[in-house]
């Protein structure tokens, strides 16, 4: 039987910048498999990268180590391609663990044609330029690939997925973390443990730390693992002020409520912080450089390439990379064309503004128009807000400060910002 090996040497591999096709160069010549990917990144947008079998019937089995750039991407996912035949008669297993690395394990009875043999799919944190490339494995070509092949590179994958209890619960046995180990492509079903609240709460569901996404307990034991994963048990209802509590330590905070267990989380998370050692100071008005800064932290301070162009915004100021990358992503275009307004007292309906601009670089941000006109004051919202508004109230993310008044030119408050940010994270139903 005739079988051909060939190494893909990672001195010999140059590494792919968005829009080039550069093939896997082996030892022993010209590498059957080559990578594709689009011109460019862009903020929250999928990206596939597809491996191409360039010649039919050099490829059957083998392992390929492709690298990406972590700080840009996300891994998502691979699947087959066009190039199998008979997919049902390839074994496929996907590694993912070690962020900014995939390794490919294959084997099938059938070789490749000279076409798609995988697409990998990543959603991108980042815009620009990123970096694929294939750094190590070797693939073989065979009317019949060695059994013993698949045994050897079809070992289980699996992956640990770490679950924390959060602030205010805990796990069988006192326990705060609990770790399971799932096959590679398997559901979360049956593993998702239980947690005890503590006195005054309920569990709400779980937060992925990777991404932010929420889950109920339901729809994460639905879940495939493809990757580890880290989820942390989110809670609402009422505080004790007991010794897990984050917020324990300011005097000034009301122990009950929904606003509590938002300002417990933003604190939790180091979203929001106190403004001294014993005060949050829940009811100082916000100012538009503490809620772009809160917004760039629930991004995850993402690094930023552009220029400030507000005249009152200097390099150095504590809110200078949050306002660069506010602008840079759109969520804000300033006060005018030069200016910024850090200090500038956060109106309603600039609030909203922010959060739906944010929203928007995750995807769809459907709003309601028609829940407007419940509001006797509707007719007050400036006409750039509007949109932003129907997509607040429509969402849960914002409520009126009376059941028929919206008071979009009012300020917000450091817990009211809070509470609404709590919900756009999907904190509360």
């Amino acid at each position: 039987m005739k079988r051909i090996k060939q190494w893909l040497v990672p001195l010999l591999v140059v590494a792919m910048v968005l829009g080039c096709t550069v093939p896997a160069v082996a030892a022993e010549g010209k590498s059957p498999v080559s990578l594709t990917a689009p011109e460019s990144v862009q903020l929250g947008a999928e990206v596939e990268v597809k491996a191409l079998a360039d010649e039919a019937g050099s490829v059957a089995d083998g392992v390929l180590v492709i690298r990406y750039d972590a700080e840009k991407l996300t891994y998502e996912g691979t699947q087959a391609g066009a190039a199998w035949s008979d997919p049902a008669k390839l074994a496929l297993s996907v590694n993912s663990g070690e962020e900014g690395k995939v390794v490919l394990a294959f084997a099938s009875s059938t070789t490749a044609a000279a076409d798609v043999l995988f697409t990998l799919r990543f959603t991108s944190k980042g815009a620009g330029e990123a970096v694929f490339a294939v750094a190590d494995g070797y693939v073989s070509g065979a009317e019949k690939p060695a059994a013993e092949a698949k045994t050897e590179i079809l070992t289980p994958v699996g992956h640990a997925v770490v679950f924390d209890a959060g602030s205010h619960g805990a796990f069988e046995d006192g326990k705060t973390s609990l770790t399971v180990e799932v096959a590679d492509g398997e559901t979360l079903e049956g593993k998702v443990p239980a947690v005890t609240p503590d006195g005054g709460f309920a569990l709400a569901g779980w937060r992925k730390s990777d991404d932010g996404a929420f889950y109920t307990s339901e729809a994460l034991a639905k879940l495939t693992v493809t990757k580890a994963l880290t989820f942390t048990a989110v809670y609402s209802g009422a505080c004790d002020g007991g010794e897990d509590c984050p917020t324990k330590d300011y005097t000034d905070l009301d122990l009950t409520g929904e606003a509590h267990a938002a300002v417990d989380y933003m604190v939790e998370n180091g979203i929001m912080l106190g403004v001294a050692e014993a005060t949050f100071a829940p009811e100082l008005e916000m100012n538009r450089a503490m809620l772009v800064t809160i917004l760039y932290r629930v991004a995850g301070s993402p690094a930023h390439g552009a220029d400030c162009r507000f005249t009152d915004v200097s390099e150095g100021d504590w809110y200078y990379d949050a306002v660069v990358w506010a602008l840079e992503t759109g969520v804000t275009n300033g006060n005018g064309k030069t200016t910024f307004g850090p200090y500038d007292t956060m109106t309603r309906e600039q609030l909203v503004t922010f959060l739906y601009r944010y929203a928007k670089l995750g995807g769809d941000v459907t709003g309601d128009a028609e829940a407007l006109k419940a509001y006797k004051d509707a007719g007050e919202v400036s006409a750039w807000a509007q949109e932003a508004f129907a997509w607040a109230i429509g969402n849960g993310v914002i409520k009126g400060t009376d059941v028929d008044t919206l008071s979009p030119l009012g300020t917000a408050t450091r817990e009211q910002v809070a509470l609404v940010i709590y919900r756009l994270l999907g904190e509360k139903d």
